[in-house]
């Protein structure tokens, strides 16, 4: 699995929820630790927090049944996305909304 930030600025913090567990946590700038996580098959559900500035906003739940060896994307968008930052940190206005969304990787080689 691997999650898909769009633009977002590197010092946006976000962590990934599987399962109403901690599952990643880091930032938007460490794409190399979480472009290829694994997750094990079955039924699974995600929600993302974001965090920028004093505020935390949370996504909605998505869930799909994994197979092995098939790859996934986990697609986080923030709407707005933060636009401002103090001291290098970005900034989310308090209506932002997180979007989160799932979905399957095709490819000839998964």
């Amino acid at each position: 699995m691997r999650f898909d930030l769009g633009h977002a600025p590197p010092k946006l913090n976000f962590t990934v929820e599987m399962d109403g567990k901690t599952f990643y946590k880091g930032t938007a700038g460490d794409k190399a630790d979480y472009d290829t996580l694994y997750v094990p098959p079955g039924m699974h559900q995600f929600r993302v927090a974001v965090t920028a500035g004093s505020v935390e906003k949370m996504s909605n739940a998505v869930s799909f049944q994994f197979i092995a060896k098939k790859h996934m994307t986990l697609k986080i968008e923030l709407k707005p996305w933060p636009n401002a930052s103090v001291a290098g940190v970005p900034v989310l206005d308090p209506a932002t909304q997180v979007i989160a969304t799932l979905k399957a990787d095709f490819s000839l080689f998964n």
